[in-house]
């Protein structure tokens, strides 16, 4: 059904389409690519290992409504990113900052959606209802709610909204199948939910979530990996975060799908003061089914997750909130 080789000239017949990702910028940040796998409807099509200049490509002829599963595992079988694509004649790459498929009519409608949620540019929230109100019978709605940085990037309430949209025919496709199991989850960890623990071990030594959590303060965690910019970009309010409330809020690092070396640079690099659990790993992820990065998680005192998916500014107005005070 699919082939690895050179990009056709012409694009190939009808309903011929190539794919492409490009982990070059990953393999550069220090970072190991170990396979990326193509399933489409659900059945394995092929997997690329050991790919020159991380330039990974399939190619194939797809039907209307085909979509595709693009998978990637890093750092030794870490699985860090799934993402969808809906198999559209043409040449469709992957974007890798929105984890979305650009290229085609399909998938560019779907990214422009994602981008504006992601980024907070959209008119209002009822902009991606409506996408999804108009897409629920077809693939392109999988193409919203299946992408990782878009459900990391509004309330896990809401993607269950979003998710209980879909058709039962989505609800019912491999992927539709997958999203569901993702998004259950995630209820399980909604505001007001007590917190899941979960452990990490690095030169010897065991941390808990719970050694933070649940200890009579605040905590603001920061599941993080040093090689994820957005990641990055979250650190400067974090630390100011940490120096202005010093005893009475907990910042905390959770290094996430990272080499524990390179993790340990970037702490040093970006002269992080707060405490880090480093090695989680997948740990804290699937404990919070955390599809994207960073996710930023506020605890109550006693545990309670108050909000969880804060960026920016909403991070020191939810700890203002919780605190009671305008310090």
């Amino acid at each position: 059904m699919a082939a690895c080789g050179k990009k056709p000239a012409d694009g190939g017949g009808e309903g011929h389409y190539s794919l492409w990702w490009n982990m070059k910028p990953v393999i550069e940040a220090g970072n190991s690519v170990d396979s990326m796998a193509l399933v489409v409807n659900g059945s394995h099509v092929r997997t690329l290992v050991d790919v020159k200049d991380g330039d990974y490509f399939f190619e194939g002829d797809a039907q209307e409504g085909d979509l595709a599963k693009v998978a990637v595992w890093l750092n030794h079988g870490e699985m860090v990113a799934v993402v969808y694509a809906a198999l559209e004649r043409g040449d469709i790459t992957i974007d890798s900052e929105m984890q979305c498929a650009v290229g085609t009519p399909l998938n560019d409608a779907a990214f422009n959606v994602v981008m504006k949620a992601v980024n907070g540019t959209m008119a209002s929230p009822e902009e991606l209802v409506n996408y999804m109100a108009a897409h629920k019978a077809d693939v392109a709605s999988l193409l919203v709610v299946g992408n990782e940085p878009l459900r990391a990037s509004i309330p896990t309430v809401a993607v269950v909204k979003l998710y209980d949209m879909l058709s039962a025919e989505m609800k019912n496709t491999a992927a539709g199948k997958e999203i569901a199991a993702v998004v259950k989850k995630a209820g399980s960890t909604l505001p007001g939910a007590k917190f899941v623990d979960f452990a990490a071990t690095y030169k010897g030594k065991t941390q808990h979530l719970s050694d933070y959590v649940g200890k009579g303060k605040l905590v603001v965690a920061d599941f993080w990996a040093s090689w994820c910019m957005p990641c990055r970009q979250e650190i400067p309010n974090l630390i100011a975060l940490h120096k202005k409330y010093g005893d009475r809020v907990v910042v905390l690092g959770i290094a996430t799908w990272d080499e524990p070396a390179a993790t340990e640079g970037a702490i040093a690099e970006l002269k992080i003061p707060y405490p880090q659990i480093i090695n989680a790993q997948k740990a804290g992820s699937d404990a919070y089914s955390i599809q994207g990065i960073p996710e930023i998680i506020l605890f109550a005192p006693d545990g309670t997750i108050l909000k969880r998916g804060l960026r920016g500014e909403q991070v020191e107005a939810a700890v203002k909130e919780a605190l009671g005070d305008g310090k």
